[in-house]
């Protein structure tokens, strides 16, 4: 074989997509999912953030999911 010729063995791909790994998630964060739907938390927190939402520019982290975050953390 030459100098940066591969035969047939290509690498796997790197990256695997959530709903192939069949976990229905820890029971704990499905509750507190449930409990932040119910009581409407993405909108109060979208409101409350508004007024710090640049006019122009990429888009930021829905204000929900960025409050969730440092719970997963």
């Amino acid at each position: 074989m030459a100098m940066g010729e591969r035969g047939e063995d290509r690498q796997q791909a790197v990256f695997v997509s959530t709903s192939e790994l069949g976990s229905p998630g820890h029971p704990f964060y499905r509750a507190v999912n449930r409990m932040l739907r119910d009581a409407e938390f993405d909108r109060f927190a979208e409101q409350q953030c508004r007024k710090f939402y640049a006019e122009k520019g990429r888009p930021g982290i829905a204000s929900g999911v960025y409050f969730r975050m440092p719970m997963v953390g």
